[in-house]
This record gives C-alpha cells, sequence and structure tokens, in this order.
C-alpha cells in the first residue's frame, strides 16, 4: 500500500515498555519517572512550538506593515532598506517553519497524543420495574425485605481486595510525595549515620513506607541523569538503609520500626 506513508509511527513511545528497566528497580517507579520525564518533556516542546509560533506571526505582520510603506514612499535608498529587511524577517520565519517540520516529523507518539475523542455520547434507556409482588404474608415480607437490605448495606461496607489499578497506585504515590516531601528531602540530605538512625526512630513510619523506597530511587536516577554523582552516590546509601530494614523486618516478621538499632 504505497500511498500511505507509515514512518510517522516509528517513533512510539511506551511508557510501560519493560525493555530497559534494570532488574533492581521497582518497575512501577521506573514506568512513573518515564511518564513525567515524557509529560515534562512534551511541555517543553509545547512551549517552543508557541513560541516559535508567535514569532512568525509577528514577523508577518511586520511584512505586512513594511509593504503598506513602500507603497507609501518614494525615497529610493528607503525601499531599499525596508526590501532587506523584508528578506531577513522571511529567512527568519523559513527556519522557524524548518524548525516546526522537524518537531512533527520527530514527534514522539504516544497513548495521550496518538488519538482524541472527536464526539462523547451517553445513551441511557429506560429503567424497568424489576419489583416482584411476594406471596408471604404482609409482615413476613417486610422482614424479608430488611434483611436483604442489611446484606447489601454489609457489602457495600466491605473493602474491594484485589491490586489496585495504575492509576489508583500513580495518584496514591503523588499523595503520599506531596504530604511528605519535606520529610524526605530531609532524610536524604542528612550526612552522618546516627543522624539517620534518630531519624528513623522517629520518622520511621513514614521513611520505612513502599512509597519512600520508590522516592529515594527516582532520586538517585534523577541526580545521575542530570549529572549530579556524588548527591545520587549519598541519597543510593540512604535508600540501602532503608531497603535492608524492610528486608530485615520481612524476614524477623516485624514492624520496620522495631529493627532500627
Amino acid at each position: 500500500m504505497s500511498g500511505f506513508d507509515y514512518s510517522k509511527w516509528d517513533n512510539i513511545e511506551l511508557s510501560d515498555d519493560e525493555s530497559d528497566c534494570h532488574p533492581n528497580i521497582d518497575k512501577q517507579s521506573w514506568f512513573r519517572m518515564k511518564h513525567r520525564s515524557r509529560v515534562e518533556r512534551e511541555e517543553r516542546e509545547d512551549d517552543e512550538k508557541q513560541k516559535l509560533v508567535k514569532a512568525n506571526k509577528d514577523d508577518k505582520e511586520r511584512i505586512a506593515e513594511i509593504m503598506e510603506r513602500l507603497l507609501e514612499t518614494e525615497e529610493e535608498e528607503d525601499a531599499e532598506g525596508l526590501n532587506e529587511e523584508i528578506k531577513d524577517l522571511e529567512t527568519a520565519i523559513t527556519k522557524r517553519d524548518e524548525r516546526l517540520a522537524a518537531m512533527e516529523k520527530n514527534k514522539k507518539w504516544n497513548v495521550d497524543n496518538m488519538c482524541q475523542v472527536v464526539e462523547e455520547r451517553t445513551m441511557i434507556g429506560k429503567s424497568k420495574d424489576k419489583t416482584t409482588k411476594s406471596d408471604l404474608p404482609p409482615h413476613l415480607a417486610e422482614a424479608q425485605a430488611a434483611r436483604e437490605e442489611g446484606r447489601a448495606a454489609a457489602a457495600e461496607a466491605v473493602p474491594a481486595v484485589g491490586p489496585k489499578d495504575e492509576k489508583t497506585e500513580v495518584m496514591s504515590y503523588s499523595n503520599f510525595v506531596e504530604a511528605h516531601e519535606a520529610l524526605l528531602e530531609k532524610y536524604i540530605a542528612t550526612q552522618s549515620m546516627d543522624a539517620t538512625r534518630d531519624l528513623l526512630h522517629a520518622e520511621g513510619e513514614i521513611l520505612l513506607e513502599e512509597h519512600a523506597s520508590s522516592y529515594l530511587l527516582l532520586t538517585c536516577l534523577e541526580d545521575e541523569m542530570n549529572g549530579y554523582h556524588e548527591k545520587m552516590c549519598h541519597a543510593a546509601r540512604q535508600s540501602q538503609v532503608v531497603s535492608h530494614i524492610i528486608e530485615l523486618a520481612q524476614s524477623l516478621r516485624r514492624p520496620p520500626q522495631d529493627v532500627v538499632l
């Protein structure tokens, strides 16, 4: 099918791709970091596109103004200078258009920008009356109805079990970080092991949570990717302290706070 160009789909980006995930890194934390990096990159690209489009618009308006002046001026020198300015503006517009075309050609496609909702519609049908007439005497029918209502209320009160979906996990992690980010950064910045121990004694209920471990790992990755190697090494040490405490607590079947000596 030579009539279609499928090359644009060569840049599909999957945030849940496990091929580049190190076995020692939590997969959900890795997916969250990739998603956040993708969102930040798209925001930067959108900001650059808006600036390029605005600059082109301003230059085109300037060209229109110069064209009007050329119709009015009679001085040859003035006309020559205005024509040179038009050429410079057109050259700048051409370069911006080439940059916009390159960004569109090399655009990374993902689940958020591959498709868009054009139309939404909700169809609501007429509800049927599902009530049935009971053959029991009135007082027994009322008692049976009360028992059924009690069972339904009890079923609704039981919390749902099973694994949480990805959206719920991300929201839970985001809420945890928003509430305790200052404490987590304080723990990462702690230098001595004695101060680390004291902080774990005081705030172990938060610092020894699973989300805290994920935050420490992501901090290590971001520091290394940004070139802060020494800072990454220190954050990795603090992360290993937490990981070893949690593993020891699991082997002893004790709460993590109990094994902080």
